[in-house]
């Protein structure tokens, strides 16, 4: 019996063991990123699809979050951190400062040759902000179940609650931008939201339809709006609360993943936002629906390319026209949609310092992603590439 358990004890230190030689020894031959949880999905097909096409060269991304990024490209742990939102002058650490790349502007083309030749100064002022892909956030909500009832409009037409949904920061009247705060506030009604709704829309030519649906309304319990957030450092959350100016969501339930997000939203009414990569999840008949945002809708489902705008005089969402024959000949309605007229989204930005020992495989990688061979990572992930050199204009954080 000792033997027995000797001989388990001794292959139990061995499996440790291999472990431990293997964690010791993989950092000292890949390179290793972190950051952002949002940026992870993407990072993970990008560097497997990099690794097979390129000499072998081994990438591991860590998923930290935003925040961690940083701190891990600001003590040398990370090679570059990632982050998903825009830089300002408390991204860094202070006493570290961003080189200013761009002549005249704070934003410029990716040039991997401009990192090579640029003047360095002290280590602490040569980090580095390079964007690579515009990312759309979408606001998602699974309604009570009376918001689907159907009310007839005239001329042989339909329109529910749902139809209804959407959060404009573009009308002059205060109300409606207040609109998604209130459902924040933990002390708003689903009815209250539908009531707001149904009165930010003309109704001259259908009066009949209007009375229909407040009667509608009227005829419901008052039911609390429970709102879902991601967790604090979150570059969704962080980008979700600059765009909409809601910095207290206190009161909503906290999850640690677009994922998550969606699953736990799919169990009861209630309201959040995701990643424009996980509306994929979503579809035209399912429990969880996709809020318009200044009256345009992305595409949801699988292999879906048909944006969707407001039509108010109609009273329906009708598919976004591009002016651009070049993005409907090549497929990239969707990215002109993202990059030219939608408004609820936030950058990918890559942080590293000129000085790292291993910029020149960094500066490899980045070449791969500004290549044709990177489109379809970029396409799966519901991203648009967008390769910029970022900066604050000479703004120091000393």
């Amino acid at each position: 019996m000792t033997r027995k358990i000797s001989i388990i004890l001794l292959t139990f230190l061995s499996v440790i063991l291999c472990l431990w030689i293997w964690s010791a020894a993989a950092p000292k031959k890949a390179i290793i990123l972190g950051g952002s949880t949002s940026v992870n999905p993407f990072m993970q097909k990008l560097t497997k699809e990099y690794y097979n096409k390129s000499e072998k060269v081994d990438f591991v991304y860590n998923s930290t979050g935003s925040q961690a990024g940083v701190g891990g490209v600001e003590k040398d742990m990370y090679t570059a951190g990632f982050i998903s939102k825009d830089i300002n002058d408390k991204t860094l650490t202070k006493g570290n400062n961003f080189l200013q790349i761009c002549e005249n502007s704070n934003e410029c083309d990716f040039n991997p040759e401009v990192i090579k030749e640029i003047e360095k100064g002290e280590k602490d002022n040569s980090y580095i902000a390079l964007e690579f892909a515009i990312d759309a956030i979408g606001v998602i909500y699974n309604p009570p179940t009376y918001w689907n009832q159907k009310i007839e409009l005239k001329e042989n037409k339909e329109i529910t609650l749902n139809d209804l949904m959407n959060f404009d920061f573009k009308k002059e009247d205060e109300a409606d931008k207040e609109l998604l705060k209130k459902a924040y506030s933990g002390n708003y009604s689903w009815e209250e939201l539908a009531t707001e709704l149904v009165n930010s829309h003309q109704w001259e030519n259908n009066k009949d339809a209007y009375n229909e649906i407040i009667n509608l309304i009227n005829g419901q319990s008052k039911t609390k709006l429970i709102t879902f957030t991601r967790e604090d450092g979150s570059g969704t959350r962080s980008a979700f609360s600059d765009l909409t100016k809601i910095k207290d969501m206190s009161s909503s339930n906290v999850v640690n993943s677009n994922g998550s997000m969606i699953e736990n939203m799919s169990k009861s009414p209630s309201l959040g936002y995701v990643s424009n990569g996980f509306l994929g999840q979503l579809s035209q008949s399912g429990i969880v629906k996709l809020a318009g945002f200044n009256g345009y809708k992305l595409p949801i489902g699988i292999d879906n390319d048909n944006p969707l705008e407001w039509s108010d005089q109609d009273k329906e969402w009708k598919s976004w026209e591009s002016s651009s024959s070049e993005s409907v000949i090549n497929g990239l309605i969707t990215d002109e949609f993202i990059k030219t007229v939608y408004d609820f989204k936030r950058p990918f930005i890559a942080i590293f310092n000129s000085y790292n020992k291993k910029l020149d495989q960094l500066i490899e990688l980045f070449n791969f992603v500004n290549s044709n061979d990177s489109n379809e990572v970029f396409k799966s992930e519901g991203l648009v590439k967008n390769m910029k050199y970022k900066s604050l204009g000479g703004t120091s954080n000393d």
